[in-house]
């Protein structure tokens, strides 16, 4: 990482699984603002072998875990994550098989509320988690996820596609 004044900081991620061959597939930084008393951002780091690692980096760049995340066992679910965006207490994962999985990290530990499944030839290459906003009709907080892709045009052409998802709790 590097600071705006141009500090370089090495992150570390201490994966739980120690005698597997593990490397990073997604990366996504917390889309929530820090707060003036922490001064710290928070980064989502995911594994190879489905472990999901959220850090906390403070500007000296020092770096904690606050939540960690290992699956049991490979499923399609867990394995190959290709994208995840974070905004905190949502933290969405999308793996190769197009499971979209849906993370609250309000409490100390991850918990998962829901996975989307579906199939697509063409995976997004972009996804994008905006920030809350209040629902005046149904009164709850509401989060729009981004999903971007390309999409084939007969014969020989590509569009742009976009699909918008909408959470609530």
């Amino acid at each position: 990482l590097v600071s705006p004044s141009g500090q370089k900081t090495s992150v570390r991620v201490h994966p739980r699984r120690k005698n597997v061959v593990q490397y990073v597939t997604a990366m996504a930084v917390d889309q929530c603002p820090p707060t003036s008393s922490t001064q710290q951002i928070s980064l989502a780091v995911c594994l190879s072998t489905g472990e999901i690692h959220v850090l906390a980096v403070s500007l000296s760049g020092l770096s904690t875990t606050t939540h960690a995340y290992a699956p049991l066992t490979r499923t399609q679910r867990t394995t190959s994550i290709q994208q995840v965006a974070y905004y905190h207490p949502l933290l969405i994962t999308l793996s190769s098989s197009f499971h979209l999985s849906i993370y609250d990290l309000s409490g100390d530990r991850f918990r998962l509320l829901d996975t989307l499944t579906s199939f697509t030839s063409y995976p997004p290459s972009s996804m994008v988690l905006t920030m809350p906003f209040q629902d005046k009709l149904r009164g709850m907080l509401q989060w729009r996820l981004l999903l971007t892709y390309a999409s084939p045009v007969f014969p020989e052409h590509w569009s742009i596609g976009v699909t918008e998802v909408l959470l609530s709790n």
